[in-house]
């Protein structure tokens, strides 16, 4: 891993740790990871395997996808889901 570029993703997140995120950040290029690591305040229960419970929060991921498609003419959000 490229020891300076960890260390700047490290101080652009660490500052969100004292506004309670707590979770673990992936940021790879391709094939390369970048950077693998767990953050929060209890860090030592964490690690890069840890899941998490996501909840709704791809809700908002699946509304773009919808509207992509929506916008490449593969689907349109007045379709009846029992087209597909």
């Amino acid at each position: 891993m490229n020891t300076a570029l960890t260390q700047k993703f490290n101080e652009i997140i660490i500052p969100y740790i004292d506004s309670g995120f707590v979770g673990v950040v992936l940021i790879a290029d391709s094939n390369k990871v970048i950077l693998n690591k767990a953050y929060g305040t209890n860090v030592s229960k964490l690690n890069s395997n840890t899941s998490f419970w996501i909840a709704s929060n791809t809700k908002p991921i699946a509304a773009i996808a919808i509207l992509k498609l929506q916008e490449d003419e593969i689907l349109s959000t007045k379709d009846a889901i029992t087209k597909f």
